[in-house]
């Protein structure tokens, strides 16, 4: 992290990081509103009151930088008005998921290709309907393969690597009409390989489920990374959007 208010109001001070050019976004926290932080419930007038401060010390700094919110899907009536983000916020990081892959436990109604079209139809009807399609964008979606020694394993896997494939294309196609492309879950499965709750019934309630491409050797909390698939799927386009 970078103190904004030190050196005050100098432009480039040694060592800075954040400057035009360095990073594409802020994101102040991850789904912050409803959260429970120091006794305090987060509201959007906290989470915009906080996008104002962080604009005026980026702005006294010379730096122009996106400020952005993630919401829970479903949050977006409640803090976006008339097609807009709240005042101070630029663009919301939309978390569209299809039925029950991120549940604890998680269930499948849907293989993938049919997962990612739910994805893509709850973002279009709740986070740019009601937070505008200028402003919006996916911050968060994946698919989750459940435990890997639970019943139908290797289905999911087959299913995760249709669904990371359709949102490759998708994502590659066309130029989103926020700026921003869509952002996979995740890099790394994050649960261990005994199993969790979020991956299957009966596990322990820790980690957020196997939405990786890879996982950790031995699933370990560190260690070299494992390919899930084979291939490896690339997330890179063919041909780069401007």
């Amino acid at each position: 992290m970078e103190a904004l208010n030190f050196p005050s109001g100098q432009q480039s001070s040694p060592g800075q990081f954040i400057k035009n050019g360095t990073i594409i976004a802020i994101q102040l926290g991850n789904e912050p509103l409803g959260t429970m932080v120091n006794g305090q419930t987060i509201t959007v007038a906290m989470i915009s009151q906080a996008a104002i401060t962080l604009r005026k010390a980026l702005t006294k700094r010379g730096v122009k930088i996106p400020i952005v919110v993630s919401l829970v899907l479903g949050q977006e009536q409640t803090v976006c008005a008339n097609a807009a983000p709240p005042a101070g916020v630029d663009f919301i990081a939309a978390h569209p998921y299809c039925n029950f892959v991120a549940s604890v436990p998680p269930t499948w109604p849907f293989n993938g290709d049919q997962c990612w079209q739910q994805a893509q139809m709850l973002f279009s009807t709740i986070s740019q309907n009601f937070c505008g399609a200028t402003h919006a964008f996916i911050g968060e979606t994946g698919y989750n393969s459940g435990c890997p020694s639970s019943p139908g394993n290797s289905t999911r896997l087959n299913d995760e690597q249709s669904f990371i494939k359709d949102l490759k294309s998708a994502t590659c196609g066309k130029i989103s009409q926020s700026g921003f492309p869509t952002f996979l879950f995740a890099y790394s499965d994050v649960c261990p390989a005994s199993g969790c709750a979020p991956g299957c019934s009966g596990g322990p309630l820790e980690g957020n489920g196997y939405f990786g491409i890879f996982h950790t050797l031995n699933y370990q909390t560190m260690g070299a990374l494992v390919p899930k698939f084979s291939p490896v799927p690339t997330l890179a386009c063919l041909v780069p959007l401007n």
